[in-house]
């Protein structure tokens, strides 16, 4: 059956959005490093970004509720592509300061993934047949073909190929939502009768702060995702750093690692949506935490000459890891809160899991391997996902409340 044309939109949404910033997000260390900036200066610039992003991700949903459409994003689009241009500039990476500003100030901007996420939301309301899980299908392949298209273009032609790579993708996305297409017939009273007026921003902060305190669900979740997210950043911050100082891997190795466990979220997030509504959240975070542990203590057990196959072959559990667990969570968000409110927790969530969890993993794992080393490295985390999991996952049993809530604000 022919997929309605606001669907395909918001899919191909998804996949210039992962363009339009993998080749900063992917290779921005490697330029600054080329500029002769410390280590420790490139790990203070992360901090400053990431303490941005954790005041501004919740302000880009809030205002995404308060402004449903392709406002917000468009204008995070602008600023992100505008601001990048700036990295170029002389006076601004001869400058500390100036660099310290710029980073924070792009990183406070970049609300892409958010805002697409409760865009997807939104539309697929819309449409019976479709599913969250389903329309970003194509991003992991998107994130681990443009990592590469990067690569052989910097090789090529320099490191100005991120830059004209970032703006080239960001036009596209920004002329892509200009044209979207009209949503199917009876869309938009379904959607006034799923949501009420939307609140202001600062309403809808207030409002899910409001929703916290009453869904006794909301705030172990946060916490476990943010610790998902821990022990997410241990296979990013540890795992290619151990192929080059400890396996000698080759270029070739790492690129395949990457395209497989990229490829592994196609088939999970393809049936996302099915096995949400069979399973149940908990079930999926449940089953996502367990092959967490199942595969940081394989890579706990790989040896220097085990590694051409053993690492490929353990990427294919990046699949169940990242793309089941995201869908029950992206799901489970949704579900808790009323419509008028799922951008701002879609934000929340992304907050906890890519900025909180993220930010302390890349420091925390960091500071491990360097005292204790890979193998109790990546037991340690086995083991905080194992605690988390008993800790937390058996207080997110039972339905969510919703947005049908007699008393909701």
């Amino acid at each position: 059956m022919a997929q309605h044309p606001e669907l395909i939109w918001i899919k191909t949404v998804h996949v210039l959005a992962c363009l339009s910033g993998v080749a900063w997000g992917r290779y921005q260390v490697a330029y600054l490093n080329s500029l002769g900036i410390a280590p420790s200066t490139l790990g203070a610039l992360r901090a400053a970004g990431l303490a941005a992003k954790f005041f501004c991700t919740p302000l880009w949903g809030a205002w995404a509720d308060a402004r449903p459409g392709v406002a917000p994003l468009l204008a995070a689009v602008a600023a992100t592509a505008s601001l990048i241009r700036l990295y170029q500039a002389p006076t601004v990476v001869g400058s500390l300061p100036l660099l310290f500003a710029l980073k924070a100030a792009r990183s406070a901007a970049n609300g892409l993934a958010t805002l697409t996420d409760a865009l997807t939301l939104r539309v697929v309301e819309a449409h019976r047949e479709a599913g969250y899980g389903a329309q970003r299908l194509w991003t992991g392949v998107a994130w681990g073909g443009g990592s590469l298209a990067v690569g052989y273009a910097i090789d090529a032609r320099g490191y100005d190929a991120i830059f004209a790579w970032t703006v080239g993708f960001s036009v596209a996305l920004a002329a892509l939502l200009a044209c979207r297409p009209a949503p199917p017939p009876g869309a938009a009273s379904v959607a006034a009768k799923a949501a009420p007026p939307a609140p202001t921003a600062l309403g809808a902060l207030r409002s899910f702060r409001d929703r916290c305190a009453r869904e006794s669900r909301l705030r172990p979740f946060l916490l476990l995702m943010a610790l998902y997210g821990v022990a997410m950043s241990l296979v990013e911050a540890l795992l290619f750093l151990q192929m080059a100082r400890e396996f000698g891997s080759s270029k070739r190795l790492m690129g395949a690692v990457t395209l497989v466990g990229t490829t592994t979220e196609l088939p999970t997030f393809h049936r996302s949506d099915a096995l949400v509504a069979r399973f149940g959240h908990a079930r999926l975070l449940r089953a996502a935490h367990g092959c967490m542990v199942l595969r940081l203590c394989a890579l706990a057990c790989v040896t220097p000459a085990a590694a051409p196959w053993a690492l490929p072959l353990l990427q294919l559990l990046h699949g169940p890891c990242f793309a089941l667990a995201w869908s029950a969570a992206v799901s489970f968000a949704a579900d808790a809160t009323p419509p008028r409110l799922r951008a701002t927790s879609q934000s929340a969530l992304s907050t906890a899991y890519y900025v909180l969890g993220a930010g302390v993993g890349s420091v925390l794992w960091s500071c491990a391997y360097e005292y204790l080393g890979a193998r109790a490295t990546y037991l340690s985390g086995a083991a905080l996902v194992a605690a988390a999991a008993g800790a937390l996952l058996p207080r997110l049993e039972g339905d969510a409340k919703g947005a049908e809530d007699a008393g909701e604000p």
